[in-house]
């Protein structure tokens, strides 16, 4: 049995009751609710010695968060949802090094399932999951739809939704024929790359003791969205969906984005090599190699090269998924 955890507010008086049944707010509390809180956060740095940046990214959600306990105020917001995706140094949210590309560090589990059962069941090489090709290996059989994603087959196979909300390896190797499980079992578990019992979706595992928290960010990101309603005192009424976000400069604008820091920097040739190249890679938009810039070379040896920007994280050099 969880026993009742009490929040309360500097005044000692409670604000609300979290206990194994959900969340009770105390009639006299005064404050904010969050409800259904999650939230992952990773902070990164290079194991090069040469690579200075920093890379940290996070994710918080939430279905409501609603003001109690203030006699004519409410205000309420609905389907939160926070990203960050950024490295430093910055510039106006615009990082001068890539950022951590996690949805291809961590690639989905659950499309590696995917490409294993197609593999060994895809009879007519349509890269597609058929009806008949199912029914001859789920234990209960299978009159459904034709299954063509990845995140489909996640939907047919998870229908119990037990915690932590992920498909697992043994929910799959329960539902399939004991035949077939015997023949191919290994080729299942294969698709489990961190082998942690779990089939993950795309991107960096944050472990938070109940469902994870995927960063599945490729690019620089700040975003928050919601949907928000306000009323104080009948005065001031606001209603409607909310959204903030801070992406990186789209193509177009990231050439202006860099030569007015050039500029404003006392030109290229005032600046030093590294930071030259850096704004130079914001201007072209290439990830982990900057292009050249006209003066903005790095000698090596006897000869000149652009220096290179710190590389985004890669399948092979990133830190494993965490158990």
């Amino acid at each position: 049995m969880v026993q009742p955890v009490n929040f309360v507010d500097e005044q000692n008086i409670p604000l609300v009751k979290v206990c194994e049944q959900g969340g009770e707010i105390n009639e006299d509390a005064i404050g904010l609710v969050i409800t259904d809180l999650d939230f992952g956060m990773a902070i990164m740095r290079p194991t090069s010695l040469g690579d200075f940046a920093k890379y940290f990214a996070l994710k918080a959600s939430a279905s409501g968060i609603s003001l109690v306990g203030v006699e004519g105020a409410t205000v309420t917001a609905d389907n939160l949802l926070v990203e960050i995706n950024q490295s430093s140094p910055s510039v106006y949210g615009n990082p001068l090094f890539p950022v951590v590309d996690f949805e291809t560090s961590y690639p989905s589990e659950q499309q590696a399932l995917f490409d294993a059962l197609v593999e060994l069941l895809d009879a007519n090489s349509n890269q597609t999951l058929d009806t008949g090709e199912l029914n001859g290996v789920l234990e209960g059989g299978y009159t459904g739809d034709s299954i063509s994603t990845a995140e489909e087959l996640v939907l047919l196979l998870h229908a119990g939704g037990a915690p932590p909300d992920i498909l697992t390896v043994d929910e799959v190797l329960e539902q399939l024929d004991a035949t077939f499980v015997a023949a191919h079992e290994l080729d299942i578990r294969a698709a489990d790359a961190d082998q942690d019992g779990k089939f993950d979706p795309a991107g960096y595992e944050v472990n938070t003791g109940g469902t994870p928290v995927y960063l599945a960010m490729k690019d620089p990101l700040i975003r928050a969205e919601g949907f928000l309603q306000i009323n104080l005192f009948d005065t001031i009424i606001l209603t409607g969906s909310v959204a903030f976000g801070l992406p990186a400069c789209p193509a177009p604008g990231k050439p202006a984005l860099a030569a007015g820091l050039i500029a404003a920097l006392g030109g290229i040739g005032a600046l030093p090599c590294w930071i030259s190249v850096a704004l130079c890679a914001t201007a072209g938009g290439s990830v982990g190699v900057a292009p050249p810039c006209p003066g903005a070379t790095a000698t090596a040896g006897e000869t000149e090269a652009p220096l290179a920007l710190a590389p985004a994280l890669t399948p092979g050099t990133a830190p494993g998924r965490p158990g």
